[in-house]
């Protein structure tokens, strides 16, 4: 199905999205 390959592009985008998140919210604990 199309969908699941959709869902599967957008799980690898948050996976990403989720990985630069927490490098930042180390990063700003780093800070502080």
């Amino acid at each position: 199905m199309i969908v699941h390959r959709l869902t599967k592009e957008q799980q690898k985008k948050r996976l990403q999205d989720q990985v630069v998140r927490e490098k930042k919210k180390q990063s700003c604990l780093s800070l502080t």
